[in-house]
């Protein structure tokens, strides 16, 4: 309902349209609890979908000529797939069809997709990524090369978190240790290759394994665990996090922990243990580096029929 009435209003801004250039305000709309619950759609939500995929020209006869929608981009602190991905698994829960109707790949901005502006900043360091999905895929699509998933780091080197291997199956720990040399020409017995940075691009399991070697890494001088850098000097290690909440809404009644709970463990454990605050960037909802971003990208993909007045966000 809230989609339908925002949509609507847009029928009234016709006062704004001049030959070349129509003002009107930028969308950024959450997924979950907006558009859907679980695997199942909110009612009206695809309804809501194609209106805003309307051209304005059928909106109100005082936009004529202008045959594009609504500016708009999905805004969600979901991760750990490709933005097409996420586009297919939303069409697929509104049940829409066709292409033009539903959610594009250009449209989805989720929790890691700012990403991709600095992923040239580390094309050729190590960087570890962790987190739940796909995220090894996201990675190399957004141009690290050098990315090393937590799980194929802790199975490549399996000293710095023997716990976590009580979790895994030796055929796991071995294919996830191949693969990570294989794909990085590490050798047979490879040492512990220096690290950059370390991106969170999902919430993370398994947390013993991920606070253990994250604490390890941002404690090194030279991004090698085992190493200790002095009180004064820089962090070495970047950090960056890509979703604040603390917990989510899902099927179930009560909130989910999210990546902000695992993120307050890691500050109260870093911080006990070495008496020394972390340096760290956050993105996702509703950090400015995220709507700054989704700024940029309206403003990129719509600057040449409108001109952007106002950015709102919706959400449940």
């Amino acid at each position: 309902m809230l989609l339908t009435n925002i949509a609507a209003r847009f029928r009234s801004l016709g006062r704004w349209h001049s030959r070349r250039i129509v003002r009107v305000p930028g969308l950024g709309m959450d997924i979950d609890g907006v558009f859907r619950r679980g695997n199942t759609a909110i009612p009206n939500a695809a309804q809501a979908l194609k209106l805003l995929r309307t051209p304005l020209s059928q909106l109100s006869p005082k936009f004529k000529g202008v045959e594009t929608g609504i500016p708009f981009v999905f805004l969600t602190n979901g991760g750990g797939h490709l933005e097409s991905l996420k586009a297919a698994e939303l069409n697929g829960i509104l049940g829409i069809t066709n292409p033009n109707e539903g959610a594009k790949t250009e449209d989805m901005i989720l929790c890691h997709t700012p990403l991709r502006e600095i992923a040239k900043n580390y094309e050729n360091d190590y960087v570890i990524v962790g987190g739940l999905g796909n995220i090894l895929s996201v990675a190399l699509d957004y141009g690290f090369k050098k990315a090393i998933t937590l799980d194929e780091y802790s199975a490549m080197f399996p000293f710095l978190s023997r716990l976590s291997l009580l979790g895994k199956s030796e055929e796991k720990v071995q294919m996830l240790a191949e693969r990570g040399r294989q794909r990085l020409r590490l050798g047979t017995n490879p040492t512990l290759p220096p690290i950059k940075a370390l991106f969170y691009l999902s919430d993370p399991t398994m947390w013993e394994e991920n606070l253990q070697i994250t604490c390890d890494l941002l404690i090194s001088k030279d991004g090698i665990p085992g190493s200790v850098r002095a009180k004064n000097d820089p962090q070495f290690v970047k950090l960056y996090l890509t979703n604040p909440d603390i917990v989510f809404a899902d099927a179930f009644s009560l909130p989910r922990i999210a990546q902000g709970s695992f993120f307050i463990c890691l500050d109260a454990v870093f911080k006990r243990q070495y008496e020394m605050p972390i340096e760290y960037t956050f993105y996702g909802k509703p950090t400015a580096n995220t709507f700054k971003f989704a700024e940029r990208v309206l403003r990129e993909r719509y600057g040449e029929h409108y001109e952007l007045s106002t950015f709102y966000m919706v959400g449940d």
